[in-house]
């Protein structure tokens, strides 16, 4: 199965973000080949520069609210944890709304649909 063009970016900037913060030589190859399917998109460099950018910019959020949960977590401070999540699942949902635009530009891959249970803006 191919992978979308949104999926295939925003992996590329998860993987981004491990060469940066875990292993940047255990990466290296698959944020190479990453790299090379992203140019072979035939959408404008800076357009998918820019989408590069914003899928970074989103998970490097997530990454650190993520990290916050498992110290949250020696702490057991449920209810920060319970917001923490709140915030990473908002990010995610942004994540779909990027995937799908892309779908919709390219005119390659499928849109996705997710079930938002919380129909207001919650306070935090």
């Amino acid at each position: 199965m191919e992978v979308s063009p949104g999926d295939l970016i925003d992996r590329f900037s998860i993987v981004k973000l491990k060469m940066e913060n875990v292993d940047r030589n255990f990466f290296a190859k698959e944020f190479q080949e990453l790299e090379e399917e992203i140019n072979s998109i035939n959408i404008s460099k800076k357009l998918k520069q820019q989408w590069v950018s914003d899928f970074y910019h989103i998970n490097s959020q997530i990454w650190l609210l993520e990290s916050r949960i498992e110290k949250l977590a020696d702490d057991w401070n449920l209810e920060e944890i319970g917001r923490t999540a709140l915030r990473i699942r908002r990010l995610n949902n942004q994540r779909t709304r990027m995937k799908n635009k892309i779908a919709k530009e390219c005119g390659i891959g499928f849109l996705d649909k997710k079930r938002f249970y919380f129909r207001k803006r919650l306070p935090f």
